[in-house]
């Protein structure tokens, strides 16, 4: 097992101020509780600085690899001499929930392996900045990322500086990862920079990347190099926070790293033409103005890129950033605006899209509502662009760009129609049915009256009504279309008129063919004292569609009941509200229907509603109906048990011509099967 070694320092406010006031050091299991100023072990010393409230742990060449955690929110630093290792699998080798400095002479090398498979698997992680200050980093991760519907649950890298990354001038950071979607280096810390000044060599595999920035982080290359690969990727950095070049190079998976040389015009506005000479500039794919991307015009040669000036403001002067095939470039200071334009950047949902780019730039005091494009979801429908992330807040069609803003794209899901007969074609005389899944808004009953069928079948109306869809589920609105009969096999098209419902902002079309519809037979065998509600005439009935009907029995039938079977199996009917008959329903009919009505007698002398059970004979049967599971025991004249078992609602006994005596733990009956 590896030892690991802790150190926890906790800081007190004490009258003269911050101090530290007590110190907890845990190396290899070892507890020095009352640490307060020295204590040391094989290949380390840690040394408390009183004077600056700070703490310093030394390694050299002799220190046998446990994994360091520092639990300090005072100013701690790791120095190391010499060649140092530390290997886990599992447990990050330095870890901390704070900020942390690593410092190491020129010559010396601090190497941090993880060989963890699991997900979220750090050589180096630190909570607050990390910042390295000296030395060479050699830091290896064998974890795999986690991915959910092609998007990173959880990610796994070599580095991990939740808060920032401080790398100064003369620093060598290696970092490799092997498992699947791996990342190399992971930057994160909303509003903070990292800034990198050394030299950085990172790789990353599938979907991962060499550097990601996220949360909205900025990252700044001032000197030094970047070296950055993917096995997978032609952009080996990703993420949604922001970079930039002072300086440095950057190379891409070992491309020939790009360089600027000329710019046609160093000064301008929003929409000129700029002409960027230099080498290495084939497949550039982005351009950068200040932070805000530019549209390439044409594709780039090797010596020419051609580009859009995108929003800025008068007076100020941009740095001019671009991504080539083999990497990053820059141009400092390179352009200064002449006039004021704004941008206004558009937020989707990922799963929608957009035709053009995520921004539009215009002129200062501009209004753009129809410069905004419109965007697309699946199933659902564009309601407008809004100014509040949360709530619909419409950007106003008069509405002028004062400064650099956000619109968020805002859906409703679509209303969806539903036809009689399949999916895509509509019975002849049932009405049309639109299902709205989300509330549409007010209804505005006189734009919905105007509803239309073309061609029109003659006397289409429509109702609207909000309903539930299970007892304790949720709700769905609902409009209802009735017409006259559709001409078959025509297509016809529905349009409900824009302002009909006050969150949809266009009409409602849709369109559908009409079909013959297919029919079943139902036809009734019915016996003498009982009369069924429709008569027993024969019907045909539309496929798909749901028949109900009723029995009544004749007076002087007391100890009488209707036995249902349906194409010669045995249903369950139940009694009508208020008692005086029976009801049975045959859900969504795709057959045939043979609907036999037999009277059985009622024989049991059980009470009903005490015992909870009725007793029935039919034609070679007995018929068991209870309120509970009952278990029921019949036997024969001669008393020898023919039947025992658990009755759950409704069981059907078939039995020989005969007396038997039906028994539960309820009572006792006799019953004769003719």
């Amino acid at each position: 097992m590896k030892k690991i070694l802790l150190l926890t320092i906790t800081c007190l406010a004490l009258a003269s101020g911050m101090s530290l006031h007590a110190q907890v050091l845990k190396v290899g299991g070892k507890e020095f509780a009352t640490f307060e100023y020295f204590e040391y072990g094989t290949g380390w010393e840690a040394r408390r600085d009183t004077s600056s409230s700070s703490f310093t742990l030394t390694l050299d060449e002799k220190y046998t690899g446990e994994v360091i955690h520092v639990n300090s929110t005072a100013k701690v630093t790791i120095v190391y001499t010499g060649n140092v290792s530390i290997n886990s699998n599992g447990a990050v080798p330095i870890h901390s929930p704070y900020s942390l400095t690593i410092k190491g002479n020129s010559d010396s090398k601090l190497s941090l392996t993880n060989t963890g498979t699991e997900s979220q698997c750090y050589a180096l992680h630190t909570g607050g900045i990390l910042t390295i200050e000296g030395g060479t980093l050699e830091l290896s991760s064998s974890g795999s990322s986690v991915l959910y519907n092609g998007l990173f649950n959880s990610k796994s890298t070599a580095l991990y500086a939740a808060a920032g990354l401080e790398v100064a001038e003369g620093v060598q950071i290696n970092a490799t990862v092997t498992g699947e979607n791996a990342t190399g280096i992971l930057l994160a810390g909303a509003d903070q920079t990292s800034d990198i000044a050394g030299n950085i060599t990172a790789s990353s595999t599938g979907i991962g990347s060499a550097i990601w920035i996220d949360n909205g982080h900025k990252l700044i290359v001032k000197s030094g190099s970047l070296v950055l690969s993917n096995t997978a990727a032609s952009n080996p950095i990703k993420g949604n926070g922001t970079f930039e070049m002072e300086g440095g190079t950057v190379q891409y998976n070992n491309g020939p790293v790009p360089e600027l040389t000329a710019i046609s015009e160093d000064s301008g506005e929003l929409g000129d033409s700029i002409l960027l000479t230099g080498y290495n500039l084939s497949d550039t794919a982005k351009v950068w103005v200040g932070g805000k991307e530019a549209i390439v015009a044409v594709e780039s040669t090797d010596n020419n890129v051609i580009f859009i000036i995108p929003a800025g403001k008068a007076g100020e002067t941009a740095s001019i950033l671009i991504e080539a095939a083999g990497g990053r470039t820059f141009m400092k200071d390179a352009f200064t605006y002449t006039e004021t334009s704004y941008r206004v950047t558009l937020s989707i949902p990922t799963e929608a899209q957009l035709e053009g780019n995520l921004f539009v730039d215009v002129a200062a005091n501009t209004a753009i509502s129809t410069l905004l494009p419109v965007a697309t979801q699946e199933e659902c429908v564009f309601r407008g662009w809004s100014t509040d992330q949360i709530d619909f807040v419409p950007w106003g069609e008069d509405a002028e760009v004062t400064s650099d803003t956000l619109l968020h794209g805002k859906f409703i899901m679509a209303a969806q129609l539903v036809l009689a007969a399949d999916a895509e074609k509509a019975s002849l005389s049932a009405p049309i049915t639109i299902v709205f899944p989300t509330n549409p808004g007010d209804c505005i009953t006189d734009i919905f009256n105007q509803t239309s069928i073309t061609p029109d079948p003659g006397n289409v109306s429509c109702t609207f009504e909000e309903r539930p869809v299970t007892k304790a589920g949720p709700t769905e609105w609902v409009a209802t279309i009735y017409h006259n009969d559709f001409a078959p096999n025509t297509e016809y098209t529905i349009t409900i008129p824009k302002g009909a419902f006050s969150i949809y902002p266009e009409a409602i079309t849709m369109t559908f063919f009409s079909v013959l519809p297919i029919t079943y037979a139902i036809n009734f065998d019915v016996a003498e004292g009982i009369r069924i509600n429709p008569d027993n005439e024969d019907y045909t009935i539309e496929e798909g569609h749901d028949y109900t009907f009723y029995m009544y029995m004749e007076e002087g039938l007391a100890n009488k009941k209707p036995y249902v079977t349906v194409n010669d199996q045995s249903v369950a009917i139940r009694e009508t509200q208020d008692g005086t008959g029976w009801v049975y329903r045959i859900p969504e009919v795709y057959a045939d229907q043979h609907i036999a009505i037999l009277l059985q007698d009622l024989v049991s002398n059980l009470n009903p509603e005490e015992a909870g059970i009725t007793i029935y004979s039919s034609a070679g049967a007995l018929i068991a109906e209870t309120a509970q599971p009952t278990l029921i025991t019949i036997y024969n004249i001669t008393g020898q048990a023919v039947v025992q078992q658990r009755v759950d609602s409704r069981a059907t006994f078939a039995l020989p011509k005969g007396i038997y005596i039906v028994r539960t733990d309820k009572g006792t009956t006799k019953a004769i099967v003719r």
